[in-house]
């Protein structure tokens, strides 16, 4: 089963990586005080992997009531601010548009949730959040906008990886979030 929706999401994100590099002529990636520098073919992959991670660090970080829908809104902000700036007037309605359903599913999924996101959910999260720094050419800004996604599911291997090593875990449980709760936060 998830070997399935894998390959769905691999097919999503080879399309939204052809659609870019073949059809849009996109070979460039946004850089900040450097600008615009061509990476030529190397454009498509990164966009597949880039697609296929935001994804699935959303999808990871949809674990506890609000969390993935709260973080979510926050970063939606931070580009509703900046495509508002860079005079991206379809995509900050959009934004704003998933702003105002995001505000409304939030208050059912607070703790105690009576609304739950699970992955369907997520995954239209994660798909939005990585197709709106593409469509505005700010691929760069996901390292700064989602770095709590980012922490969160590299928590895990990082878990893994170190318990391997020294037998002895770092979180009481992975991905981090689990951890907070665990210990009461």
């Amino acid at each position: 089963q998830s070997y399935q929706k894998f390959l769905i999401q691999a097919a999503i994100a080879g399309f939204v990586s052809y659609w870019t590099y073949f059809k849009l002529g996109w070979d460039y990636i946004w850089l900040p005080f450097i600008e615009n520098v061509s990476i030529g073919f190397w454009y498509p992959i990164f966009i597949f992997i880039f697609f296929f991670l935001v994804l699935n660090t959303v999808a990871i970080t949809d674990g506890l009531d609000g969390l993935a829908g709260g973080l979510s809104l926050i970063a939606l902000l931070a580009f509703w601010v900046i495509c508002s700036l860079l005079e991206y007037n379809s995509l900050s309605g959009f934004i704003a548009t998933f702003v105002g359903s995001l505000i409304v599913f939030l208050y059912f999924n607070v703790y105690p949730a009576r609304l739950f996101m699970g992955n369907v959910g997520s995954h239209i999260l994660g798909a939005a959040l990585a197709l709106i720094p593409i469509l505005i050419h700010r691929e760069i800004l996901i390292f700064i906008i989602y770095i709590v996604f980012l922490g969160d599911c590299l928590s895990s291997p990082f878990q893994s990886f170190f318990y391997k090593l020294t037998q002895k875990r770092i979180f009481l449980m992975a991905p981090i979030h689990h951890h907070f709760e665990m210990k009461g936060w």
